[in-house]
């Protein structure tokens, strides 16, 4: 994915995410510019926020298992769980975002973001 940084203005190759310990179990994960180090947030994730996203992998598989099996009715009640904890989710992370001001990542091409 190619980025170009708010800071020193050349474009770059994202190629991977770091995580950083934020405060207590609150984790950051970023990309840095590799030409000045300037860092981009994709996201913050708790304990409660990084279970649901175990959880929804595991309710993903049992979707595709019900998909596969044409099993419509199991299907859609694991699809209804996957909306409604990945919006769960969103408004977490979102929250996260807000408490520690910091403002959605600029400028990446092919996306809305990291």
């Amino acid at each position: 994915m190619l980025a170009k940084c708010d800071t020193c203005g050349k474009e770059f190759e994202v190629t991977g995410f770091e995580v950083e310990k934020v405060k207590g179990d609150i984790e950051k994960t970023f990309f840095s510019c590799t030409h000045c180090g300037e860092k981009y947030t994709g996201f913050y994730t708790n304990n409660w926020i990084r279970f649901n996203q175990q959880k929804l992998r595991d309710l993903q598989k049992k979707y595709n298992i019900a998909w596969a099996f044409r099993d419509v009715s199991q299907a859609q009640s694991l699809f209804n769980q996957i909306q409604d904890l990945t919006k769960r989710n969103g408004e977490e992370m979102q929250n996260l975002r807000l408490r520690f001001n910091d403002p959605v990542a600029h400028h990446v091409e092919g996306g809305e973001g990291p």
